[in-house]
């Protein structure tokens, strides 16, 4: 039996689950080649599984046999159209929206509003350990020989965990930034939490965590700069880092800055053991073993540099060679922050694309934000930007952008997620596809429809010419002045830069012009020059904690570029 005879009789992860990773990887090129057959049959694959859940009779999904039978059944969706059936699946209550129970919620705020709660039932966890898997295949073979070596050096260090010769030795090739595995539990007792600790405890193995330099237990027992202290306390006895895994780059940033800030507390730590300023746990020592004994050689390396004001991963982690974060959308702008403190030579793979709702795309080739679709494991379908009829995956087009709409497995069915999303090629039919803003994130005083995430870069840029770097930029679209206000936290101080802020502004509308074709149109005849508003020290901290209170950790709460709301008076420069 073939692949999508398989396929069409079992789920399409489950069959890809099956393989070993070489087989997998091509299955998922086969998958690729073959774009409407791969969605076809996993559509219906699916619909056969829940045909008897409460969802699947209302849609008599027993009489759907093909896709046009299933837009007919199904209507188009939003959460609220599932937030009585979500009440009841936290309950406890099962076969409502998909088959079984529900093992899990990813608990996410969105941008505004209250809690969403995603739930997650066993085929829904396949798929995102099938991709995570998948992930970190191509993340290895586009690094060619760097990902041989790479995988090597992980394979001999997971086998060192047996030999008694190196028990004695801080261990670790990879920094992994993760939330809290479970932040709360429903009524019915299903954690609760985000998509990074579910990831670290469901998808990754315990040969896996033996790889990480600073273990995933740090993210339960501590936050703030307690947690950032606690990662590079553990972090830097590891002089063999190879990789640093996470989705915001900015988060890696602020985590070297704070260690600059706290070398010499990090150095003395390290030279004589133990953790002087905070409690830890007879768990986390378990964990960290022997990177709490005293480590005088590292400690003599760590102050040498310091003196020598190297003290980046440049230096302390020389053989660091490659970084997964998001390459695209507004937080994509920040890894150009982190290229000047590390190697020339490292190579970045975007961390794939997703949202609670699913993991969508593939990466599969280094410094791209673009990865192919993940055909096999939900089914998608896109709305042009400009309106239009909705199109099946292989029917889009190159350079085009489009809101996505997704089919999962954990019961969202034809559910818009409001992400518009841009083609960036295809691998076989099966198009390349990144998140570019999300559909509200848009300003549009006079029909510019100008995406958030090119306002950033544009302001990004701007700033970095004149030799400053942003900590944080929120465009609010002034209807009254007819001009954007371009509200920016710098990152450390002004320094040397001569720059006025009228030619910052100049600059920044420049690059707009250049980005956004549509601004380019307005800004000729209606929209006035930009201005600028500073912003006081502290100002993003505030607005992420202000967007996660009661609702999720910082760490998961994705600002809007375009502001709703004028700035707030008390946060003004």
């Amino acid at each position: 039996m073939g692949l999508f005879e398989k396929a069409r009789a079992t789920q399409f992860a489950r069959v890809l689950s099956s393989l070993n990773p070489i087989s997998m990887r091509k299955a998922s090129r086969t998958a690729y080649a073959n774009c409407r057959k791969t969605q076809k049959t996993v559509l219906l694959e699916m619909v056969d599984a829940y045909r008897n859940t409460e969802f699947g009779r209302e849609h008599d999904f027993a009489s759907i046999k093909s896709i046009e039978d299933f837009r007919a059944r199904v209507p188009l969706s939003s959460y609220d159209d599932y937030a009585p059936a979500i009440e009841r699946l936290k309950a406890g209550e099962q076969d409502i929206l998909f088959a079984g129970p529900t093992e899990y919620f990813y608990k996410s705020s969105g941008t505004t509003g209250p809690s969403k709660y995603i739930p997650e039932g066993s085929r829904e966890a396949l798929n995102r350990k099938v991709i995570q898997t998948l992930r970190i295949l191509d993340w290895i073979f586009a690094l060619g020989g760097t990902g041989v070596s790479l995988a090597l050096d992980m394979a001999l260090t997971i086998a060192a965990t047996k030999l008694p010769f190196v028990s004695d030795k801080p261990r670790g090739k990879a920094i992994p930034f993760i939330n809290r595995s479970i932040a709360d539990t429903t009524e019915a007792g299903i954690p609760c939490g985000s998509a990074s600790g579910r990831t670290a405890g469901n998808t990754v193995s315990p040969l896996m965590l033996t790889l990480y330099a600073a273990p995933a237990i740090l993210a339960d027992e501590y936050e703030g700069d307690d947690y950032k202290y606690m990662v590079m306390r553990s972090a830097l006895t590891c002089k063999g880092l190879r990789a640093v895994i996470g989705n915001n780059a900015l988060m890696f940033v602020d985590l070297i800055e704070y260690a600059q800030e706290h070398a010499e507390e990090l150095i003395y730590d390290i030279r004589y053991g133990g953790v002087r300023h905070l409690e830890v746990s007879d768990e986390v020592r378990e964990q960290l073993g022997v990177k709490l004994y005293p480590q005088t050689k590292r400690a003599d390396e760590l102050e040498a540099l310091y003196k020598a004001g190297t003290f980046t991963p440049k230096y302390y982690w020389p053989k660091l060679c490659t970084a997964s974060f998001w390459l695209g959308g507004s937080v994509g702008a920040f890894v150009d922050r982190l290229r000047p403190l590390v190697s020339d030579t490292i190579k970045f793979m975007d961390a794939g694309y997703g949202a609670s709702e699913a993991k969508i795309n593939m990466p599969i080739e280094c410094d791209t934000p673009a990865g192919a679709l993940a055909t096999f494991t939900n089914f998608f379908e896109f709305m042009p930007a400009g309106g239009g009829e909705l199109l099946l995956a292989d029917e889009l087009h190159d350079g085009e952008d489009y809101e996505l709409i997704v089919t999962n497995n954990a019961g969202f069915y034809r559910y818009e997620l409001h992400d518009l999303i841009h083609v960036d090629g295809f691998v076989g039919d099966t198009p390349q596809i990144y998140f570019l803003t999300k559909a509200s994130d848009m300003a549009n005083m006079a029909q510019e429809k100008a995406p958030g995430s090119l306002l950033l870069e544009g302001m990004v840029e701007a700033l970095q010419e004149k030799g400053l770097e942003l900590a944080c930029g929120q465009v609010w679209p002034d209807a009254d002045e007819l001009h954007y206000i371009l509200c920016m936290e710098l990152a450390g101080e002004r320094g040397d830069s001569q720059a006025t802020d009228e030619e910052i502004a100049t600059r920044a509308d420049e690059l707009f012009r250049k980005k956004i074709h549509s601004y380019n149109t307005w800004r000729k005849t209606v929209i006035h020059p930009p201005v600028i508003q500073w912003m006081r020290k502290g100002w993003r901290d505030h607005l992420l904690e202000k967007a996660a209170a009661g609702q999720a950790s910082t760490a998961q709460v994705k600002l809007p570029v375009v502001a709703k709301q004028p700035p707030e008076d008390g946060w003004r420069a």
